[in-house]
């Protein structure tokens, strides 16, 4: 008498199902393939490697590359991030060779290019841009906002915008970057990039005190600038 059995296995799904349909919904893994073509063997896109590492670094771990393939072993990949795609196909190798292609294309080109489409399709964009910037120990020796000046650095700027605090714009900036220098920089290239994407929304930029610079701010005649503290009563009025 022979004995049929059945095995069933169990995949977490967790969280990750609601970032994945979002990143569906918003076409994230489409409008990376599209800038990213796939030039390797890998039967994952640069898209579905991208998907992937966001729902990796939502796994609230801190693993290297070549752990992410242990880390969807006991996920739903096929539902998660797209047919035929499995954890082997996600090793350091296929995740580095995705690095190489954003550091290539531009790391705040590619995220301001899907931020300004997704932000336009989904009325995220507002008539204010909020700047700010904030230092990590990594690189460079500079001014510590954890006043831990011993230790290397690397500032990383973002600007937000709408009701939502959608972000636009997000670079990353010498560790001994001043926000006194790097706020008008940074307004300068987030504003010829908006030109070169045809958006025509117009922003008021807000800032704290360091946008604030006599000579800055005479030397540039296009922009309106809004402190902080007043920014929800020009808002109300206009």
């Amino acid at each position: 008498m022979s004995i049929q059995v059945n095995q069933v296995k169990a995949l977490i799904l967790d969280h990750f199902g609601l970032v994945s349909a979002v990143a569906t919904d918003l076409g994230i893994v489409g409008m990376i393939d599209a800038r990213l073509p796939t030039t390797d063997r890998s039967h994952a896109t640069m898209g579905q490697r991208t998907l992937a590492m966001i729902l990796n670094g939502l796994g609230f771990l801190n693993d290297r590359l070549y752990m992410v393939p242990r880390f969807f072993q006991n996920k739903p990949l096929e539902r998660l991030i797209g047919p035929g795609v499995k954890a082997e196909h996600l090793n350091d190798d296929a995740l580095g060779r995705l690095l190489d292609s954003v550091a290539e294309y531009g790391t705040t080109k590619l995220f301001g290019e899907i931020a300004f489409e997704i932000g336009s399709k989904q009325g995220l964009i507002g008539r204010s841009a909020h700047l700010d910037t904030t230092s990590l120990m990594v690189v460079t020796h500079g001014y510590s906002k954890d006043y831990r000046n011993d230790l290397k650095q690397v500032v990383l700027s973002l600007t937000t915008t709408g009701p939502a605090g959608f972000p636009i714009w997000f670079e990353a900036l010498a560790g001994n970057s001043s926000d006194k220098v790097s706020f008008h920089e940074t307004r300068d290239r987030a504003t010829e990039f908006q030109k070169q994407l045809s958006a025509s929304h117009f922003l008021y930029w807000v800032a704290d005190s360091c946008l604030y610079t006599v000579g800055k701010l005479l030397s540039v005649t296009d922009t309106m600038w809004i402190p902080g503290f007043l920014t929800r009563w020009v808002m109300q009025k206009h």
